[in-house]
């Protein structure tokens, strides 16, 4: 399951930039999403997801390519089983 950070205002960041987006990368992202919610947690890995090193712990990113750019969105995993909160993205 994958949710969303929303401000106390709730605004939810990721919704804002994922409709910024074009159709190509949108359906990029969302292939990629959907990959990775049916696997269980240890099998994801390089190149659609890697955990950050330090002074980054607990932060993974989810990765791709599309439109010729590579593209991050970052959050964590919980607080529950199978859940990744999505934070941010960015182009890289």
């Amino acid at each position: 399951m994958f949710l969303a950070f929303a401000s106390e205002m709730g605004v939810r960041y990721l919704d804002s930039w994922v409709d910024s987006l074009t159709d190509e990368v949108r359906n990029e992202f969302a292939a990629i999403l959907e990959g990775l919610q049916v696997l269980p947690r240890q099998f994801w890995r390089r190149p659609q997801f890697d955990l950050l090193a330090e002074p980054y712990q607990g932060i993974g990113e989810i990765r791709f390519k599309a439109d010729r750019k590579q593209f991050r969105v970052f959050g964590f995993f919980g607080p529950r089983a199978q859940q990744f909160i999505l934070l941010h993205a960015c182009i890289k």
